[in-house]
């Protein structure tokens, strides 16, 4: 298959992580969600030339699986993985299985990417866990209204990722019933980001229950509109995928 028919994009990258206690306990807690503490370090690890240079780099080396596209598969593959401080990748898991030869897809490129620049607290490198949601799709559509995955520019919330951040911060509550029964994660949210900057299509993915998904979701229907993505020099439409976390020790900031 020519690369040239895979339409293999990123729908959103926004860092979630910990920061591992020894290198040796990585492997170990990838799993133990109880036992790990999420939060957004000072400077999060970033692909070398950012969020576009990645979605180009995947585009450019991922094959859609023969299978996969035999049997009309298309979804999202989640892996994850941790940057290094020294900025190399290790320690790779499917987070979340679409199979078809895709799962193996996407951990190939991954494992396949340069060094990213790491992230950092007090300007101090650290290991810090990521994951990546790669989405698998059989075609573009047109631009004329319709939904696409690939764009040259990024849809964007007002003011950036950092003004993101803050207004979740100060508009997210912690359920009550969450905070008893001690649960902490992430709950992913998609929606579609409109021509114009609005959000529609708002959809829960993937919860935790005890009150934080709906939460999740009051959150994103509250937020301004954002400014769309640009494809040629147009506004387009795009799903955008976005996880928000729920930590306990951060409480009383929300």
């Amino acid at each position: 298959m020519k690369k040239e028919q895979l339409l293999g994009s990123i729908l959103f990258i926004f860092a979630i992580g910990a920061k591992a206690q020894t290198t040796d306990t990585i492997t170990d807690i990838w799993w133990n969600e109880e036992e790990i503490m999420f939060g957004t370090p000072e400077q999060l690890p970033n692909f070398p030339g950012g969020t576009i240079e990645m979605t180009n780099y995947i585009k450019e080396h991922m094959v859609y699986p023969e299978e996969a596209m035999a049997a009309g598969i298309e979804g999202r593959v989640f892996v994850g993985f941790w940057v290094m401080k020294d900025g190399s990748l290790d320690h790779f898991k499917v987070l979340q299985s679409l199979g078809y030869g895709c799962d193996e897809a996407a951990l190939e490129v991954i494992k396949g990417m340069p060094k990213w620049s790491p992230a950092m607290n007090r300007d101090v490198p650290i290991d810090y866990r990521y994951t990546l949601p790669v989405n698998f799709k059989l075609g573009e559509k047109d631009d004329v209204g319709e939904l696409i995955t690939y764009v040259e520019v990024m849809p964007e919330f007002p003011g950036g990722v950092q003004s993101l951040t803050e207004f979740i911060t100060a508009n997210l509550s912690y359920p009550q019933e969450a905070k008893e029964a001690g649960i902490e994660g992430r709950v992913f949210v998609s929606f579609i980001v409109e021509r114009d900057g609005g959000l529609s299509s708002i959809q829960l993915l993937r919860g935790i229950g005890y009150g934080c998904d709906e939460e999740a979701m009051a959150v994103v229907k509250k937020m301004p509109k954002w400014t769309p993505a640009t494809q040629r020099g147009k506004p387009v439409r795009m799903e955008y995928l976005l996880p928000i976390i729920f930590k306990l020790e951060n409480e009383n900031k929300n």
